[in-house]
């Protein structure tokens, strides 16, 4: 089970490749969740529907005061 140096830092490297790709992806994911471009492009009319309605309950407390 003794391992020589090369065939551990071979080792290293190659679990320090996949958390490359891994962080890499994990980054694509997080910025395409919170790019509200993205959104509007994948939920169209949720985003609307969204827009409409908080402009419809700013546009409600405007008239009450």
């Amino acid at each position: 089970m003794d391992e020589s140096s090369d065939e551990l830092e071979q080792k290293v490297v190659a679990a320090r490749s996949r958390l490359t790709q891994d962080l890499n992806s994990l980054e694509y994911q997080v910025r395409s969740s919170t790019d509200w471009r993205v959104q509007f492009g994948r939920h169209t009319w949720q985003v609307l529907g969204v827009a409409f309605a908080v402009g419809l309950l700013l546009g409600m407390r405007g008239m009450r005061h």
